[in-house]
């Protein structure tokens, strides 16, 4: 309630430290304080906006979430049970829509059901804890509640963020608003990356190479494929022998990988140039590269 969000503790990072055990989480990383933006009982969503950003040292990821009408091949949960250090559990199975408790849909639509976890389980105080699109990576529910638990293969069911984007219809009932307040239309947003606490290394220096050429020799058009160890602008031209320019493909921003490059044996005025050897010139970052080039008429 707005009453109590301000007595939320957020406790980052807690996991066990060794995989498939519970116990010994780390409780020294947290948050304290947060408030009430908007809840809807019909799909069993709260959105609470914390008081203070968690410190970067702790590497946070912000999951994205897709408010689109899908209807997952599969789901993946994170959650808390019985308010335990991190679990994950994961639902191989297509997912269904129907209503809440109702096995079969689908009823008004509000939610999604996982038939049966396939490999862990959730339980109490596993409530609110995000439903992932495997696919995507991205929130598409959180958990109202249901029967499974260890030692069963009972189904449970989780709000739609589909349902919750519209909501009650007003801004406290709704997500639209907030998780969109630009009202962009997004239907969804990807995660927001890991915030590393080290600083990310600097790429190294550029390289580049042609990787293929063809056809060689060419009559109506050629295309040259050149590869670059990182994202830089290219100044491409096509030379005589003589060391000319005869013709300039400006300065394209090349992608890290493969780039091809297209000439269609025309020079800078449009004409089709003879017969001859020409040269494939690149230059990026003080760094120069040709490859020889024959036209046939």
């Amino acid at each position: 309630s707005a009453a109590n969000a301000p007595s939320v503790v957020v406790y980052w990072n807690f996991e066990s430290p060794s995989c498939g055990e519970q116990g010994n989480g780390d409780t020294t990383r947290f948050t304290a304080g947060a408030t009430l933006l908007a809840a809807y009982g019909v799909s069993d969503f709260k959105l609470l906006e914390l008081d203070e950003s968690p410190d970067p040292a702790y590497g946070v990821t912000y999951l994205g979430w897709d408010r689109r009408d899908i209807v997952p091949a599969g789901g993946v949960a994170i959650h808390h049970p019985s308010v335990d250090e991190k679990s994950i559990s994961f639902e191989d199975d297509p997912l269904s829509v129907s209503s809440y408790l109702e096995e079969s849909g689908p009823g008004d639509g509000t939610h999604l059901r996982v038939e049966d976890w396939d490999l862990g389980t959730t339980e109490g105080g596993s409530s609110g804890s995000p439903l992932l699109d495997p696919a995507t990576h991205r929130i598409v529910g959180q958990l109202h509640g249901g029967y499974a638990a260890c030692g069963n293969n009972e189904p449970d069911w989780y709000g739609r963020l589909y349902t919750s984007w519209e909501g009650g219809g007003t801004p406290e009932t709704r997500l639209r608003d907030w998780l969109d307040p630009l009202g962009t239309g997004a239907e969804y947003l990807d995660r927001l990356g890991y915030v590393s606490p080290e600083p990310e290394p600097e790429p190294g220096p550029l390289r580049m190479a042609f990787t293929s050429l063809g056809p060689n020799p060419f009559m109506a058009s050629t295309t040259v494929t050149y590869t670059l160890s990182k994202g830089a602008a290219v100044r491409a031209r096509v030379m005589n022998v003589h060391g000319r320019p005869v013709r300039d493909l400006g300065s394209p921003g090349g992608v890290t990988g493969p780039n091809p490059l297209i000439w269609d044996g025309r020079d800078d005025a449009g004409h089709p140039v003879p017969a001859g050897l020409y040269f494939f010139f690149l230059e990026s970052e003080g760094q120069e590269l040709a490859v020889p080039i024959t036209r046939l008429r």
